[in-house]
Formats: structure tokens, sequence, C-alpha cells
């Protein structure tokens, strides 16, 4: 988003924000208008998939090449106007692949990954073209959707004729092919929501979204969420139940936290766990210790998942590199008792042979600890490592049997499924790392997450320093 003259100009960027969080709309129109604003640099993970995402792209672009078409290759140096005359010209030279064309028509405008010569005749002779975008994700995003249907439109304009289709080279290398009628009502419908957003702004204010941790307003929300004490900072909190207790005029953290009375349309049950949750982490706020409730006892859930403890117990981790080409399990840790010390075992892998070698260790591990220990159990934290398994297992066809054995003895025990049914914790999140304040002292090494520990991995792939790992 940018002011061209007196009007603002929109992209494609802007459209898929807004559908996604319409303050971070409003933060962009203030900033391109000149307010005095400050947007947060790219986190390590959004830099990651710039690179990651222009990889695949020249990856795309060197295929096309390779097979023989004619490719024109415009830069974006010069501003977008100039840039998209140039496009309007090449399209009429009738090359095979137009990379990184341009459109501009206010108020939209924006650069194309790919336009494909296609054998349909429109305004530019007995050809015409349709778009290709790549993306990372191995399966369509509805996002992408309105961003073919944008470029679609104004290379509509641009040669004369709408095209029938629009594409999406994803990440796993297939292409996702889409009739552009089927979605075009949608998408213009999306577009021109944006465009009366922008004409008259209502005002807005932060709420937690998907998109949070890489929106670049991200630290101006939460400063806001800090100040005003926001109900957004309780966790567990969903939507719905904020704008239920504002409408209820319960709209502070410390206030939910000592509201005594019943809430329109919230169920008593989750009206006691949320004022619990804001009590506690209210009190923590102003400088308490962690603290901790337990809820009422639930044979079925909570605390009552736990078994009793064996000597043979493991606590197990995976940690997984999802910028890898289909991604890569490239770590598995397990500690363990081993004769009265805790003993820890890792299981490297930097690459698809190996991430087998490791899984077929680590299932003779487990293997071998069950059959010493019959009543052990395998603890993990939140749903991920038996999914990677079931996934690990299946893909390299090794462990199925024993996998399959071990969920049917229930030997898993999830402890994020434990902690988060039997109790409320003074902590602004239920993660791992929000938890150890509870058992362990803080943290000195420079991984403390693991999206950090991704980042770090990535870094050692990029320069091979054994240091990081």
């Amino acid at each position: 988003m940018k002011l061209e003259g007196s009007e603002i100009l929109l992209s494609a960027s802007d459209l898929m924000r807004f559908m996604g969080c319409i303050h971070a709309t409003a933060m962009d129109l203030r900033y391109a208008k000149g307010e005095p604003l400050f947007p947060a640099e790219d986190t390590e993970d959004a830099k990651i998939l710039q690179k990651q995402g222009d990889a695949h792209e020249a990856k795309f672009l060197a295929k096309l090449r390779a097979d023989g078409n004619l490719v024109i290759e415009f830069g974006r140096d010069r501003d977008l106007p100039a840039s998209a005359k140039e496009t309007r010209a090449a399209l009429f030279a009738g090359a095979d692949v137009l990379f990184q064309g341009a459109f501009f028509g206010l108020p939209w405008g924006g650069w194309s990954d790919f336009l494909i010569k296609v054998d349909k005749p429109s305004l530019l002779g007995a050809y015409s073209y349709e778009v290709i975008d790549t993306k990372l994700k191995r399966k369509p995003d509805p996002k992408h959707i309105l961003q073919l249907v944008l470029y679609s439109d104004l290379l509509a304009t641009a040669q004369g004729l709408q095209p029938e289709y629009a594409h999406i080279e994803l990440g796993n290398g297939e292409r996702f092919s889409f009739r552009l009628l089927d979605y075009a009502a949608y998408a213009r419908h999306a577009r021109s929501r944006l465009e009366r957003f922008v004409a008259d702004p209502p005002a807005t204010s932060p709420d937690p979204v998907k998109m949070c941790d890489l929106c670049r307003w991200r630290e101006v929300c939460q400063t806001h969420w800090e100040e005003s004490d926001s109900l957004a900072l309780v966790a567990g909190i969903s939507r719905s139940q904020r704008s239920k207790l504002i409408a209820a005029g319960v709209t502070t953290m410390a206030a939910l936290g000592q509201h005594n009375e019943g809430v329109p349309k919230l169920a008593e049950t989750t009206l006691n766990r949320l004022r619990t949750q804001a009590r506690l982490q209210t009190a923590r706020r102003a400088g308490g210790r962690p603290s901790f409730e337990l809820k009422p006892f639930d044979p079925s859930r909570g605390l009552a998942l736990l078994p009793k403890p064996d000597a043979g117990d493991l606590f197990y981790d995976i940690e997984g590199d999802p910028f890898y080409e289909n991604g890569l399990e490239y770590l598995h840790g397990v500690w363990f008792d081993s004769g009265g010390s805790g003993e820890f075992r890792d299981f490297w892998a930097h690459n698809r042979t190996e991430e087998k070698e490791a899984l077929r260790q680590l299932i003779v591990f487990f293997e071998d600890r069950l059959k010493r220990f019959p009543r052990a159990h395998i603890y993990h934290y939140a749903a991920y490592e038996v999914s990677a398994l079931r996934q690990l297992t299946s893909s390299h066809g090794v462990g199925e049997a024993l996998l399959d054995q071990m969920l049917r003895e229930n030997r898993f025990v999830d402890l994020y499924s434990v902690v988060s049914a039997g109790l409320i914790a003074s902590e602004p999140r239920y993660s791992l790392k929000n938890l150890e304040v509870f058992y362990m002292e803080a943290r000195t090494g420079e991984v403390k997450t693991a999206g950090g520990s991704v980042v770090a991995y990535e870094k050692w792939r990029e320069t091979g320093d054994q240091s990081i790992l």
C-alpha cells in the first residue's frame, strides 16, 4: 500500500492482509499517509520464508528456460507505472513467458510472478496469457486465489480477454489450476470491501489473529494490549468470548479477574475458567510469583491421564524444519533415567536418508526400552510428536508395527492435554517455554524456542558452522 499521487495504490498483498486482519490494513493506511508509525523488522522466520520463496521462484524460472521457452524478465528497479507500460508492450511482442510483469490501474497494481502464453486469441493476436504464481505451500490457500484473480483481471484489461484459468506452482512441484469464473465473484467482492474500507476507514482495534507473529505491526499491537490491559492477553480466550465480555462491560483483564456476575451467552464454567485465568495473570503481571490452581478433577481428562511413574519412562521431543524440501525431522531427543542419573540421547538427520536411519535407531531404542521396562510410557508435549511419527513410519516404511502397538497400548502421554485440562496457570500461554518457570531456571542458550531452533538449524544448513548444532 502506497500513495500514488493523491490516491492509494493497493496490491494483492494488501488484499490478503485485509482478509486476515482489518486492523493491520488500518495501520498500513495510516503509515502510507505519513503518520509517524514504526513497523517492526521482518522476523527471522519471515526472512527464511522470503528466501525460500525466492529460491522456489528461481527454480521454476530456470525450468521454463530449460524447456526452451523465450522468457522476458522485468526488474523492479523502475516505478510501477513505467514497468506496466513495458509489460504491455511485451505482451504484444508475444514471448512465451513474462517474468515479473507489472500491472497498473488505480486503485490496483503490482508485479505478477509469471505470465504464460496460451493458444487462445485475444487483442494481442492469435494468443493470450494466463497467470502462474509460485508458492511454497504444498496446498493452495484461499488467499492465493484472491491474488491470482486480481492479476488475471488486470491482465484481462491489457489483453482484451479474460483468462480462463490461473495456476499455482506449489512448493512440492505440483501445479494447482482453477477456473477463474468459479472464484471471480468472491475475489472481486473482497476487493470492493477493501476499496470501501480505504475510502472511508472505520475505527479499528487490534485483535489476535493467525498472522500476528509475522505482521510488521505486531510490536505496536502488543504494546497496545499491554498498556490497555486488554482481554486479548488472557490465555486461551477466544474472539467470541472477548466480544461477549466487552458487551457486558468487562473490558480489561483485571476487571475480568474481579467480575463476579454472569455474562450473557457465556457458560458459567467457561466464565469461571476465564475469571481464574485473568486473576492469576493479573497477579503475575503485578510482580507476583508463578502460580496455578487445579481444575475440578475429571476422571477422563487432565491429571487423570497421568499413568503411574515408571523407572523406564521416556521424555521425547522432535525438532522439524518446515523449510527443508517437503519438511525434515532433523532431531529426535529423548531424556531418561539411567542408573539414577538423567541421560539425554539424540538422533540427528540432515537429509532424507539420514532421516530414515535416525528413525530406525529411534524405533530400536524404543523397542529395547519397552522390553526392559514393560510399564514405561513416552511423555511428549502437544500432538506434534505422534503425528510426525505416524508420517515418518509411513513414508519410510520403518517401525509402523511398533508404533501401532504403542498407540494401541496408550504408551504416549501428551502432557499438554494433562496441563491444559488439569490446571490454570498464571502464564500468558501454555507453551512448554512459558511453563518452564515452574520447574527450571531461565534458559541461557541462544536457542530458547522451537521457532528459534528452526532458525538456528537453517543457519547451520547455510553456513555449515558446527558450533550452531
